[in-house]
């Protein structure tokens, strides 16, 4: 019924334990693909010593998590796609419970479960007013969630119907950078989030490479504002009022803090597409913050509240 799929690239310290909380689980039917996207550490040898016949392996050179995804939606033959990272790992009911939820909603495409943010020093169960109360099963509206919270949909949480996948043209290959939070707005168009609020999924924050050290590209970047513009023009409504909130918030927050990584020749192009997202006077305005390095003010005291350094 569900094909379980891991992106892997270099994940020596995490994979196994990836592995083992796919493998324990109470409901058993699945097949799991993990596709190595040209790893170049032990990740791979860390699957193989697993030796575990449900595993199978898929090999590429190196395409980026976008791609490897791709990959494993394409190879799957189950009706349902369950995505994991391989630094992140889910209780032993996430598929069971996730079942549940299709029987009970079997028109709905999209089915995410609660999850747990994992720091160093601390755990932070992801929560809004929007959700079903806690134990619960409920739909949530994505757009109208993003307008004040983090994304309900997350890619090691999240459990879609291969056609709907499939139909939207899935990860956007090439992309290096918020390929997830892509890939989700364009999903969730037309369609409810069937969310079991449990938390059976669980968030690596320890792992170092996370955004607040990465260096985006600026294609990225520009491709994502591009994306969110095209979102919003297919809502309506209070969808389209939240996700404007949403990102013209991004926009904004993005904006100061990578623009300073890139050449003259870039932000010029990040601009253009910018003044789509926001007005302007607010592009100034961004420009005169960004040489005052607000966004690594802020970066720091975010990691300083996380537990980090």
């Amino acid at each position: 019924m569900i094909s379980v799929i891991i992106p892997l690239y270099n994940k020596e310290d995490f994979v196994e334990k990836a592995l083992a909380s796919v493998l324990s689980q109470t409901y058993q039917d699945f097949e799991l693909l993990v596709v190595n996207d040209g790893s170049t550490d032990t990740s791979l040898q860390r699957v193989k010593d697993v030796a575990d016949p449900r595993i199978k392996v898929i090999s590429t050179n190196n395409k980026g998590t976008a791609s490897a995804r791709n990959t494993g939606i394409n190879a799957a033959t189950n009706q349902y796609v369950a995505l994991l990272d391989a630094d992140d790992w889910w209780a032993p009911t996430f598929l069971k419970e996730v079942v549940v939820a299709i029987n009970a909603f079997p028109q709905e495409k999209i089915f995410v479960t609660g999850r747990i943010h994992v720091f160093q020093s601390k755990e932070v169960a992801y929560t809004n007013k929007w959700l079903p109360k806690n134990g619960a099963t409920g739909l949530v509206n994505h757009f109208k969630v993003l307008g004040t919270n983090l994304p309900v949909i997350h890619s090691s949480s999240v459990v879609a119907a291969k056609n709907h996948i499939e139909a939207i043209g899935g990860f956007k290959a090439g992309m290096q950078h918020f390929e997830d939070h892509e890939c989700w707005h364009r999903l969730a168009i037309d369609h409810a989030v069937v969310f079991i609020n449990k938390p059976l999924s669980f968030y690596n924050k320890t792992v170092q490479g996370s955004m607040s050290t990465a260096k985006v590209r600026c294609n990225d970047l520009i491709h994502y504002y591009n994306t969110m513009l095209s979102v919003s023009e297919q809502l309506s409504g209070r969808e389209k009022r939240c996700f404007r909130k949403f990102y013209q918030r991004f926009a904004k927050w993005s904006y100061l803090k990578f623009a300073p990584t890139y050449s003259k020749e870039e932000r010029m192009l990040l601009q253009e597409s910018l003044v789509q997202l926001v007005s302007k006077m607010e592009v100034k305005i961004l420009d005169e913050l960004q040489k005052m390095g607000i966004a690594s003010i802020y970066q720091r005291a975010k990691n300083m509240r996380n537990g980090g350094a």
